[in-house]
């Protein structure tokens, strides 16, 4: 009897073994490195800075919840985006610079009506007199003339040109502005490796950290291309990506005023003022794309602004000009980290552990513009606590199956409007927007599969004579919820934003109280670590007997 008993308390010991191979997020506050990359928009980060605790633990994370359907789409060839080539079916990733399909938790408009969502890329930005004698305008003074007016914007930062000339990140904030992240070099993400993907992020996410003390929720990719590999990357790490409305379009297109050799300086600056100009009237909310960056699109940028404060001043600006996070009604900083989702371990101090299995079992289909995602079976295996330790092992606390399909309703239609220009690319497709579909049947349908695991409550392990067995094994009840996604007043930090959607969606799941459902990724490693640990939860118990 007491050989089996131990047998069966290693058997429980082996299976706490397993699970703490479990990736966990990452740190948060972000570890700031003590060097960064040099900025360099020709090449990629170098690979010793991907050797850094700041990416490597999130290029971890990432592998641990991302299905490997996304991260294995091929990266697309070449850094100029108006000669890239992207070798996935733009429709089935969802290829946003041109299909313009918003897939997931991606925003591309304010949802109030007359709502302008005023936003700049590319600084903070110093200007250079001794190359362009009219390039004498920095992002402060951009900063300064929205104070002027009274009006705030999101500016997206990119990390490499704030490492030497942080100061504007600290006035943006102290103006009452919001910061977002626009990567460090400014390549088109596609074209980059999952863990040069990550590296992007993070070291912008570490300098803006570094001199405001923010962790900013939103990100917009270069030129808008971004597909379901770095879109999923990127919200494995906490992020929302922030694109803008391309019907209307909402994009000044200065790299082609800019590039457009037959106008002079003041003709090129008159041509964006005008463009911007024509936004300003009443119609659906909206995200603008401008730049504070180089000197043409900076002395536009000082005129729409003022014209924008005429305006205002006459009642005849006829739109509520804010920034994104303000128009969207949602928190723009991270107060947390990403908080574990499936395979995720803690340890705990223990002397004798009574294994609880509870069995939870829900399905919810998903319904949003041509994205499906279908929340399959979890399983909760929990170890209880008791006496003062002299053990110390490991247990899961929540595994998270699910089934992800993101493949788009086959009447998606896809423009081929090429990428105009190498500031951001709009374009607009009308995408049908799918029914939302509800159902509480635990059963596969076409294309989703549900998993159910049941595992049978076990009794005690006999333990050491020096150890205090405990058991509490009672059944949980079951209750039917019904969740509708809406914007919350707490703000989460677990792979969502508290973004409305344009489309409503609407989840009904069954499920124990104990169990927390996400819309977030899961990677099958999880799925084989819960399978496994029940497995050997059943086996060691078995033995014992």
């Amino acid at each position: 009897m007491y050989g089996k008993t131990t047998l069966a308390f290693a058997a429980l010991l082996a299976v706490s073994s397993v699970v703490v191979d479990a990736a966990t997020p990452p740190s948060f506050p972000p570890p700031v490195p003590a060097e960064f990359p040099d900025w360099d928009e020709a090449n990629v980060i170098p690979a010793k800075f991907l050797k850094e605790k700041l990416v490597t633990e999130a290029v971890a994370w990432v592998n641990e919840v991302v299905p490997a359907k996304f991260l294995n789409l091929k990266p697309s060839i070449g850094n100029d985006p108006a000669s890239l080539q992207y070798r996935e079916d733009p429709v089935k990733a969802h290829f946003w610079a041109t299909t313009h399909v918003i897939q997931s938790k991606d925003v591309d408009r304010c949802p109030g009506a007359n709502t302008w969502g005023l936003t700049f890329d590319d600084g903070p930005y110093t200007p250079d007199p001794t190359a362009d004698a009219k390039d004498t305008l920095s992002s402060l003074d951009v900063y300064n003339a929205l104070k002027k007016t009274g009006i705030k914007a999101t500016f997206f930062i990119k990390g490499g040109p704030a490492v030497f000339n942080p100061d504007p990140l600290n006035a943006a904030v102290k103006d009452g502005n919001e910061l977002a992240i626009h990567t460090y070099n400014h390549h088109p993400m596609t074209s980059l490796s999952n863990e040069q993907i990550v590296a992007e992020l993070k070291y912008t996410e570490a300098i803006i950290f570094k001199h405001t003390g923010l962790v900013p929720k939103f990100w917009r990719p270069p030129y808008g291309v971004m597909d379901d590999r770095v879109r999923y990357i990127a919200e494995a790490l906490g992020y929302t990506a922030i694109v803008w409305t391309d019907t209307p379009d909402m994009d000044a297109h200065e790299s082609e005023v800019v590039g457009d050799g037959s106008l002079t300086f003041d003709q090129k600056v008159a041509k964006l003022v005008k463009t911007e100009e024509s936004w300003m009237k009443k119609q659906a909310g909206f995200i603008s794309l401008m730049h504070d960056h180089g000197p043409q699109s900076m002395n536009a940028n000082l005129k729409t602004i003022e014209t924008i404060g005429k305006r205002m001043k006459a009642g005849t600006l006829g739109l509520t000009v804010k920034p994104v996070g303000q128009c969207l009604g949602t928190e723009v900083y991270r107060k947390k980290g990403v908080e574990p989702v499936g395979g995720t371990s803690s340890t705990k101090a223990v002397t004798t552990s009574s294994t609880k299995a509870a069995t939870t079992s829900s399905t919810r289909t998903t319904s949003t513009r041509a994205t499906s995602t279908v929340k399959t079976t979890t399983s909760a295996i929990e170890t209880v606590t008791s006496d003062p330790p002299t053990i110390t092992t490991s247990s899961t606390t929540t595994s998270a199956v699910e089934t992800v399909t993101l493949d788009p309703p086959t009447t998606i239609t896809t423009p081929s409007k090429p990428t105009s220009e190498p500031t951001d690319v709009p374009s607009n497709p009308t995408t049908p927007v799918a029914e939302p579909t509800e159902t509480t049947s635990t059963e596969a349908c076409d294309d989703e599969e549900t998993t159910t695991t049941t595992v049978e409550e076990t009794s005690t392990v006999e333990a050491p004579p020096t150890e205090t067995e405990t058991c509490t094994d009672e059944p949980e009840p079951t209750e039917t919820e019904t969740c509708t996604d809406e914007p919350t007043a707490e703000p989460t930090d677990v792979f969502t934003t508290d973004i409305p959607i344009a489309d409503p969606v609407t989840y009904t799941y069954t499920s124990t109280p104990t169990s927390t459902p996400t819309d977030e990724p899961v990677s099958s490693a999880t799925t084989v670590r819960s399978a496994g640990v029940a497995a050997a939860l059943i086996a060691a118990v078995a033995a014992f007997f």
